[in-house]
């Protein structure tokens, strides 16, 4: 029998050279269900970010903090 996996998008970490690492935005909109990215923007929101190729990059620990229900620190 044949099953068709689903193709869910992953995160994918980006690795600024000599600086930080984190994940775009629009990746976290991506692998995030629609409610639980309503709460990780309303709880980055007012955070400091990173930008790669013009686009937000939320840094590592911070989505990591979100995921274990963690408050924010700056």
């Amino acid at each position: 029998m044949n099953k068709k996996r689903l193709n869910k998008p992953k995160l994918k970490l980006i690795k600024v050279k000599n600086a930080y690492s984190g994940y775009l935005i629009s990746n976290i909109k991506e692998v995030l269900e629609p409610e639980k990215f309503a709460e990780f923007s309303s709880w980055i929101s007012g955070q400091t970010v990173g930008v790669y190729k013009g686009e937000p990059l939320v840094y590592e620990y911070d989505l990591v903090r979100f995921l274990k229900g963690l408050p924010i620190l700056d």
